[in-house]
C-alpha cells in the first residue's frame, strides 16, 4: 500500500488547503465568522431648563400710548424692547422708561428717545410809571434787548429803566407778545411811551394809562405849588416875598 504524502498549504487569500502526493488537491470550505451583534449607543440629549418669557408686546404698546407718546415707536428683541422717537421734555422720557421696564417679561429697555426741542415763543411785559420802567420776559438774542433799551432811553433815565431781567432764551421765536402796562399821570410821558413802543409793530401792544392824565406843565406847577404855597400879607392884597419868588419860578416853568 502506498503511503500518500501530503503537505499543507496556504493559498492567496488565506484559505487553507491540503495537497496529497496522489491526486488532486482537497479544498476546505472556508470558515463563517459568527455575525456580531451591535448595541445600539444613544447619547442624551439634555434638555434646556430655562424657557425665554415672550413680552407681551400688545401690552407694550397699550403701555406706552396710555402715557400718551405718539411719536415713540417700539421694537421687541425677545425679552428686549428698544424705544425709539421724541418726548416732550426729560422727565416725560424717565417716566416712559420705568413704565416700559415694568411690563411683564421685559429684562432690558434700550433708550433710543431725544426730547423735542421746545419752541418757545418770545414775550415781554413792560411794566411803566411815572418814574420807572421795568422789562421781564425772554427774547431770542441781545438784538432784541437792545431795541427796548433804545425804546425807553427816550422816555426815562438810564437809572429809571430796570431790564436786566429780560431773558435770552436759546430757541426762541420772533416777538408775538408785548405787554406795556402801568399807571402815569402825565399825558405827555403817556404818549411818549406810545410813541417809543410804537417801532414794535409786529406784536400787539397795551398801555393802560390812568385816567384824567394831564401835562407835564400842570403836574410841575402842582408840585412847585405844594412846597411853596402863594401868601399874603396880612389884611393886605400884597403877596409876600416868599411868594414873589414862587411866582417867578412859575413863569419859568
Amino acid at each position: 500500500m502506498a503511503i500518500g504524502v501530503f503537505s499543507l498549504a496556504v493559498l492567496f487569500g488565506g484559505v487553507p488547503r491540503l495537497t496529497f502526493g496522489f491526486g488532486n488537491p482537497l479544498e476546505t470550505t472556508p470558515a463563517t465568522a459568527p455575525p456580531i451583534e451591535r448595541i445600539p449607543t444613544t447619547v442624551p440629549v439634555e434638555e434646556s431648563t430655562t424657557t425665554q418669557t415672550l413680552v407681551d408686546q400688545v401690552t407694550l404698546a397699550a403701555a406706552v400710548a396710555s402715557a400718551g407718546f405718539p411719536d415713540v415707536a417700539i421694537s421687541v428683541s425677545g425679552e428686549v424692547v428698544t424705544l425709539t422717537g421724541q418726548v416732550p421734555d426729560q422727565a416725560s422720557l424717565q417716566a416712559l422708561l420705568q413704565q416700559v421696564g415694568a411690563v411683564e417679561g421685559v429684562s432690558e429697555v434700550l433708550d433710543r428717545l431725544s426730547v423735542r426741542a421746545a419752541s418757545a415763543a418770545a414775550s415781554v411785559k413792560v411794566e411803566v410809571s411815572q418814574n420807572a420802567a421795568t422789562v421781564t420776559g425772554r427774547v431770542k438774542d441781545q438784538a432784541t434787548i437792545d431795541r427796548f433799551t433804545a425804546a425807553l432811553a427816550a422816555v426815562y433815565r438810564d437809572e429809571q429803566i430796570e431790564i436786566e431781567t429780560l431773558e435770552i432764551v436759546t430757541g426762541a421765536g420772533r416777538l408775538e407778545q408785548l405787554s406795556v402796562a402801568g399807571t402815569v399821570t402825565d399825558l405827555e410821558l403817556q404818549e411818549a411811551i406810545e410813541q417809543a413802543f410804537a417801532e414794535f409793530a409786529e406784536v400787539s401792544t397795551l398801555l393802560a394809562v390812568e385816567l384824567g392824565a394831564r401835562p407835564r406843565v400842570e403836574l410841575e406847577l402842582d408840585a412847585l405849588l405844594a412846597d411853596a404855597p402863594i401868601e399874603f400879607e396880612s389884611g393886605s392884597a400884597t403877596i409876600t416875598d416868599g411868594a414873589a419868588s414862587v411866582l417867578d419860578e412859575i413863569a419859568v416853568v
